[in-house]
């Protein structure tokens, strides 16, 4: 899989189907207002950033690929698993502790989300994300991209 980067959660209008296809669609139901009005939050702030400072496309891996053991506690999460490299990059660039990262899928303009670095050890160009992440910017097989 493939992506540049961004993530959302909010797909209101599940149908049976789509709950048996995505076993995290209760979160929705639990924390989608919450998410949402987070998101909004954020995008509508100004940024003190006059320029990015990092801006990338990577592979997309779900995190069980990566460590079926820890993948179990980072799922429900908004977490990732990135190169070491990008947190260099990221540092030498003036950037500081705690880093949140804007995601997004190019399939999908309008959708942005904000995510953390759980750990900085994936291989170059890759990034290991939560399964929800997949449903919500509809990634699979045939489009692995953000």
């Amino acid at each position: 899989f493939s992506s540049s980067t961004m993530v959302s959660v909010e797909s209101s209008d599940m149908k049976q189907t789509d709950a048996v296809l995505n076993p995290f669609s209760n979160l929705e139901a639990v924390f989608g207002r919450y998410t949402r009005f987070i998101e909004q939050t954020l995008q509508s702030q100004p940024t003190d950033i006059e320029t990015v400072i990092f801006e990338k496309e990577y592979n997309v891996r779900a995190l069980h690929e990566w460590d079926e053991k820890k993948a179990v506690e980072y799922e429900y999460g908004n977490r990732i698993i990135a190169p070491a490299q990008d947190f260099n990059i990221l540092i030498a660039n003036g950037m500081t502790t705690p880093i949140i990262l804007q995601v997004s899928n190019a399939a999908l303009p309008n959708k942005r989300s904000h995510c953390s670095v759980i750990e900085w050890t994936a291989p170059t160009d890759t990034l290991y994300v939560p399964s929800w992440m997949f449903f919500d910017f509809l990634l699979d097989d045939e489009t692995p991209k953000l």
